[in-house]
C-alpha cells in the first residue's frame, strides 16, 4: 500500500464517501448461483468505521465473516480515502477510491483466515447502488 503523500482532503471523512454496501463482481450474477462476498460499511465517527463481511447464505453456507472497525489513516486526490484496522495481529487497508473498495494487508494470510475453503477478504469490491442483499 503507498504512503499518502498528504491529506489535502481533510482529517474527517465524509459519510457520502464510504458508508455503502459494496461486493465482488459475482454479485451481479447471484441468480445464476454465483459465489459473491459483500462488505457493509457505515460511519460511525469523523475518524471512524464499522465494516461487515458477508458472504452468499441463501443457498450455501457463508464462506466469509468479519465485524470490525477501522480507523482514517488518511486520505488524498491519488489514493483517494485509506483506513487500517488490526486484523490478527497484522494490519488490514480498506481503501475507497472511484467507488471501489480495496482490502489489502502486507499479510496477505492474515485476511485469509475470516474465509473458509480458501478464500480471503483481500481483493477489489464495487459500490452498490442499492442495498446489498444478504
Amino acid at each position: 500500500m503507498p504512503a499518502i503523500q498528504s491529506n489535502i482532503l481533510g482529517d474527517n471523512v465524509s459519510a457520502d464517501t464510504v458508508s455503502a454496501d459494496y461486493a465482488t463482481t459475482d454479485y451481479d450474477k447471484r441468480a445464476q448461483g454465483y459465489d459473491w462476498v459483500g462488505v457493509i460499511v457505515r460511519v460511525e465517527s469523523e475518524r471512524q468505521i464499522d465494516i461487515k463481511v458477508r458472504s452468499r447464505s441463501d443457498i450455501k453456507k457463508p464462506t466469509c465473516h468479519f465485524d470490525g472497525k477501522a480507523t482514517l489513516m488518511g486520505q488524498d486526490t491519488a489514493h483517494g480515502t485509506i483506513f487500517q484496522a488490526t486484523v490478527n495481529d497484522s494490519t488490514a487497508f480498506f481503501q475507497f477510491k472511484d467507488d471501489k473498495l480495496i482490502i489489502d494487508s502486507p499479510d496477505k494470510y492474515a485476511l485469509n483466515y475470516f474465509c473458509s475453503g480458501g478464500g480471503s477478504l483481500a481483493g477489489e469490491y464495487k459500490k452498490l447502488a442499492a442495498s446489498l442483499e444478504i
